[in-house]
């Protein structure tokens, strides 16, 4: 098999990229390649902004696992049973398949078609690989009929499939930044962002807040109602969220901090406190609004690292108006089960977790459907076997069958260790 094959086989590679890795580069100079170092730490930035951000990303959500309770880190999942006997030394899974890239028939169809251009800005499905769509009351004026195209042979240096499809404004968000689009023969929407597909081009940022909170409507598609303070997490009104952004906006001049290493001189302080961000309309999931004690609002809202230093003045008065008025958050639920796979079919797949038991005999067998292309696919591309160790994700079982499960999202496969594992209390 050649680079070609395997290329072909992937199925979702970009084209442009292909190109530029095969064209022959000028020699640039070192002040451009120092720059496109520092372009490349600023999209890591934007990935993980601090420690204190990636902390959030990962911890946020305190996780009510049934059959299990977890907490989820960028390399495990610390597993502690339910209310059976759990194994004292603790159980950690980690996760081996998360890199894997899937032929382009078993993508979902904004993963296929990923990539549209308009007025001259290449565009990015935003969730590609989770297939979330965004509700048609987010929808406004067509913006252009598009043809897009997908599965490219790098034998044939061309496309092997195309589609129409439209593309539409999101209300109050500038389609400079974020588009919608509706393929032909399908009734939904998806977020697409503008994205830079080579590193030495030119970043695209907001130039201040006032434009960042502008461009993309965050008044009305981000609330600010869930915080994180303290390591506790605890929710604030939707008239509270006016105020909040009423006093953000009076610090609409201060100018975005981004680019090459220059955030690595800002004198940040540590985070104080965090917004969690959750924008359907900008298909943004669990990203961060964040504080800081050195006076510095800082975000990963479009994946790149953006910094406002609105002095420690006006950062106290933020987080002292949170606090007065924050309240209790009630637990999100998210549930999981990790067990061994014993039975394999083209519906359903059974998993067994006595192995994560005191005891195995109080292990139990759970029958998960295979509802979700993202578990269909491990099935249809032979890359599940019995004997193998998963984690699944789901909504939660149905109290007359606690051994069922229906709509699970995820799968992924890894091995289980024992060690000495911290259990989170439930």
């Amino acid at each position: 098999m050649n680079t070609d094959d395997i290329i072909d086989a992937l199925g979702e590679v970009d084209h442009t990229c292909i190109q530029n890795a095969r064209e022959p580069k000028k020699k640039k100079s070192r002040k451009a390649l120092w720059m496109s170092a520092g372009a490349v730490a600023a999209c890591l930035a934007g990935v993980l902004l601090s420690p204190h951000i990636s902390h959030l990303i990962q911890h946020d959500i305190d996780q009510k696992i049934t059959p299990a309770i977890g907490q989820e880190t960028s390399q495990s999942i610390a597993y502690a049973g339910d209310f059976r006997e759990r194994n004292n030394s603790g159980i950690v899974f980690s996760s081996r398949d998360s890199m894997w890239d899937w032929p382009w028939e078993y993508l979902f169809i904004c993963g296929q078609y990923s990539q549209v251009e308009y007025n001259g800005i290449t565009y990015m499905a935003r969730t590609r690989h989770t297939g979330d769509t965004v509700s048609e009351s987010w929808i406004g004026a067509k913006l252009a009929d598009y043809t897009a195209v997908g599965g490219y042979s790098a034998k044939t240096d061309s496309y092997l499939h195309s589609i129409h499809c439209e593309l539409y404004e999101l209300k109050g968000i500038v389609p400079d930044r974020f588009l919608a689009v509706k393929y032909e023969g399908h009734d939904e929407y998806y977020v697409f962002m503008q994205v830079r597909l080579d590193p030495l081009e030119p970043l695209n940022p907001p130039s201040t807040l006032g434009d960042l909170i502008t461009d993309l409507n965050l008044t009305e598609t981000f609330p600010l109602t869930s915080v994180y303070y303290d390591s506790e997490r605890y929710s604030l009104s939707v008239a509270d969220s006016a105020v909040l952004w009423e006093m953000f906006s009076r610090y609409a001049d201060r100018g975005t901090i981004m680019t090459d290493f220059a955030y690595r001189d800002l004198d940040l302080g540590k985070n104080v406190m965090t917004f969690t961000i959750d924008a359907e309309a900008l298909g943004i999931y669990n990203k961060a609004w964040s504080l800081t004690s050195g006076g510095y609002l800082q975000t990963n809202i479009e994946d790149y690292g953006y910094y406002y230093n609105l002095g420690e003045d006006a950062i106290n008065e933020i987080i002292d108006f949170a606090l007065s008025h924050k309240k209790s958050a009630p637990t999100k639920q998210e549930f999981a089960l990790i067990g061994e796979v014993t039975e394999i079919t083209d519906t359903y797949i059974k998993v067994d977790d006595s192995l994560c038991m005191k005891n195995s005999a109080d292990g139990l067998e759970f029958t998960v459907e295979l509802n979700d292309l993202r578990l269909k696919r491990y099935i249809a591309c032979d890359r599940l076997k019995v004997g193998d160790h998963v984690l699944i994700s789901h909504t939660g079982t149905d109290t007359d069958a606690p051994t069922h499960i229906t709509d699970a999202y995820e799968l992924r496969i890894g091995r289980i260790d024992e060690v000495g594992t911290i259990y989170i209390e439930e």
